[in-house]
């Protein structure tokens, strides 16, 4: 991932403790002037699901080794996208095995999207929008 900004030009913004990420992704969106491509990369470490190994004795004292499940701080990246159909969203990607994806869509916004490319006039509340009526009645 770090390979992939530097080449690509993309900013790399290490997630300090107690900063948003949302906060964060809002000021670059702000600032985003494409129709749609990769706003930046983050890093943080944070606690993940992983497999380990840890050694376990048989009765004759040799060893072996075993897998366990268990929980560690690994680094986790988050791409944050602006896609021209669903809007801004993340796909946060697990550094460490078994690599567990996570794609964070918006509902709203991929709605507020399609809305404005069919040029259907909308008011975007805080958790729902509210379109016009002349256009709902002029459609039927």
């Amino acid at each position: 991932m770090e390979r992939f900004a530097e080449t690509a030009g993309v900013d790399l913004v290490r997630f300090e403790k107690d900063r948003r990420k949302d906060d964060v992704a809002q000021q670059y969106l702000a600032a985003f002037t494409g129709d749609e491509g990769v706003l930046f990369i983050g890093k943080a470490q944070e606690k993940a699901s992983v497999f380990r190994t840890e050694k376990r004795r048989n009765t004759d004292g040799s060893t072996y080794p075993w897998m366990i499940r268990s929980t560690v701080p690994v680094n986790h990246y988050y791409v944050y996208l602006f896609d021209r159909d669903f809007g801004p969203l993340f796909i946060k990607f697990c550094s460490y095995f078994p690599y567990a994806v996570k794609v964070c869509l918006n509902g709203h916004e991929w709605l507020k999207r399609q809305n404005t490319q069919r040029d259907i006039a909308y008011e975007p509340l805080d958790n729902q929008l509210r379109l016009e009526l002349a256009f709902l009645y002029s459609r039927r």
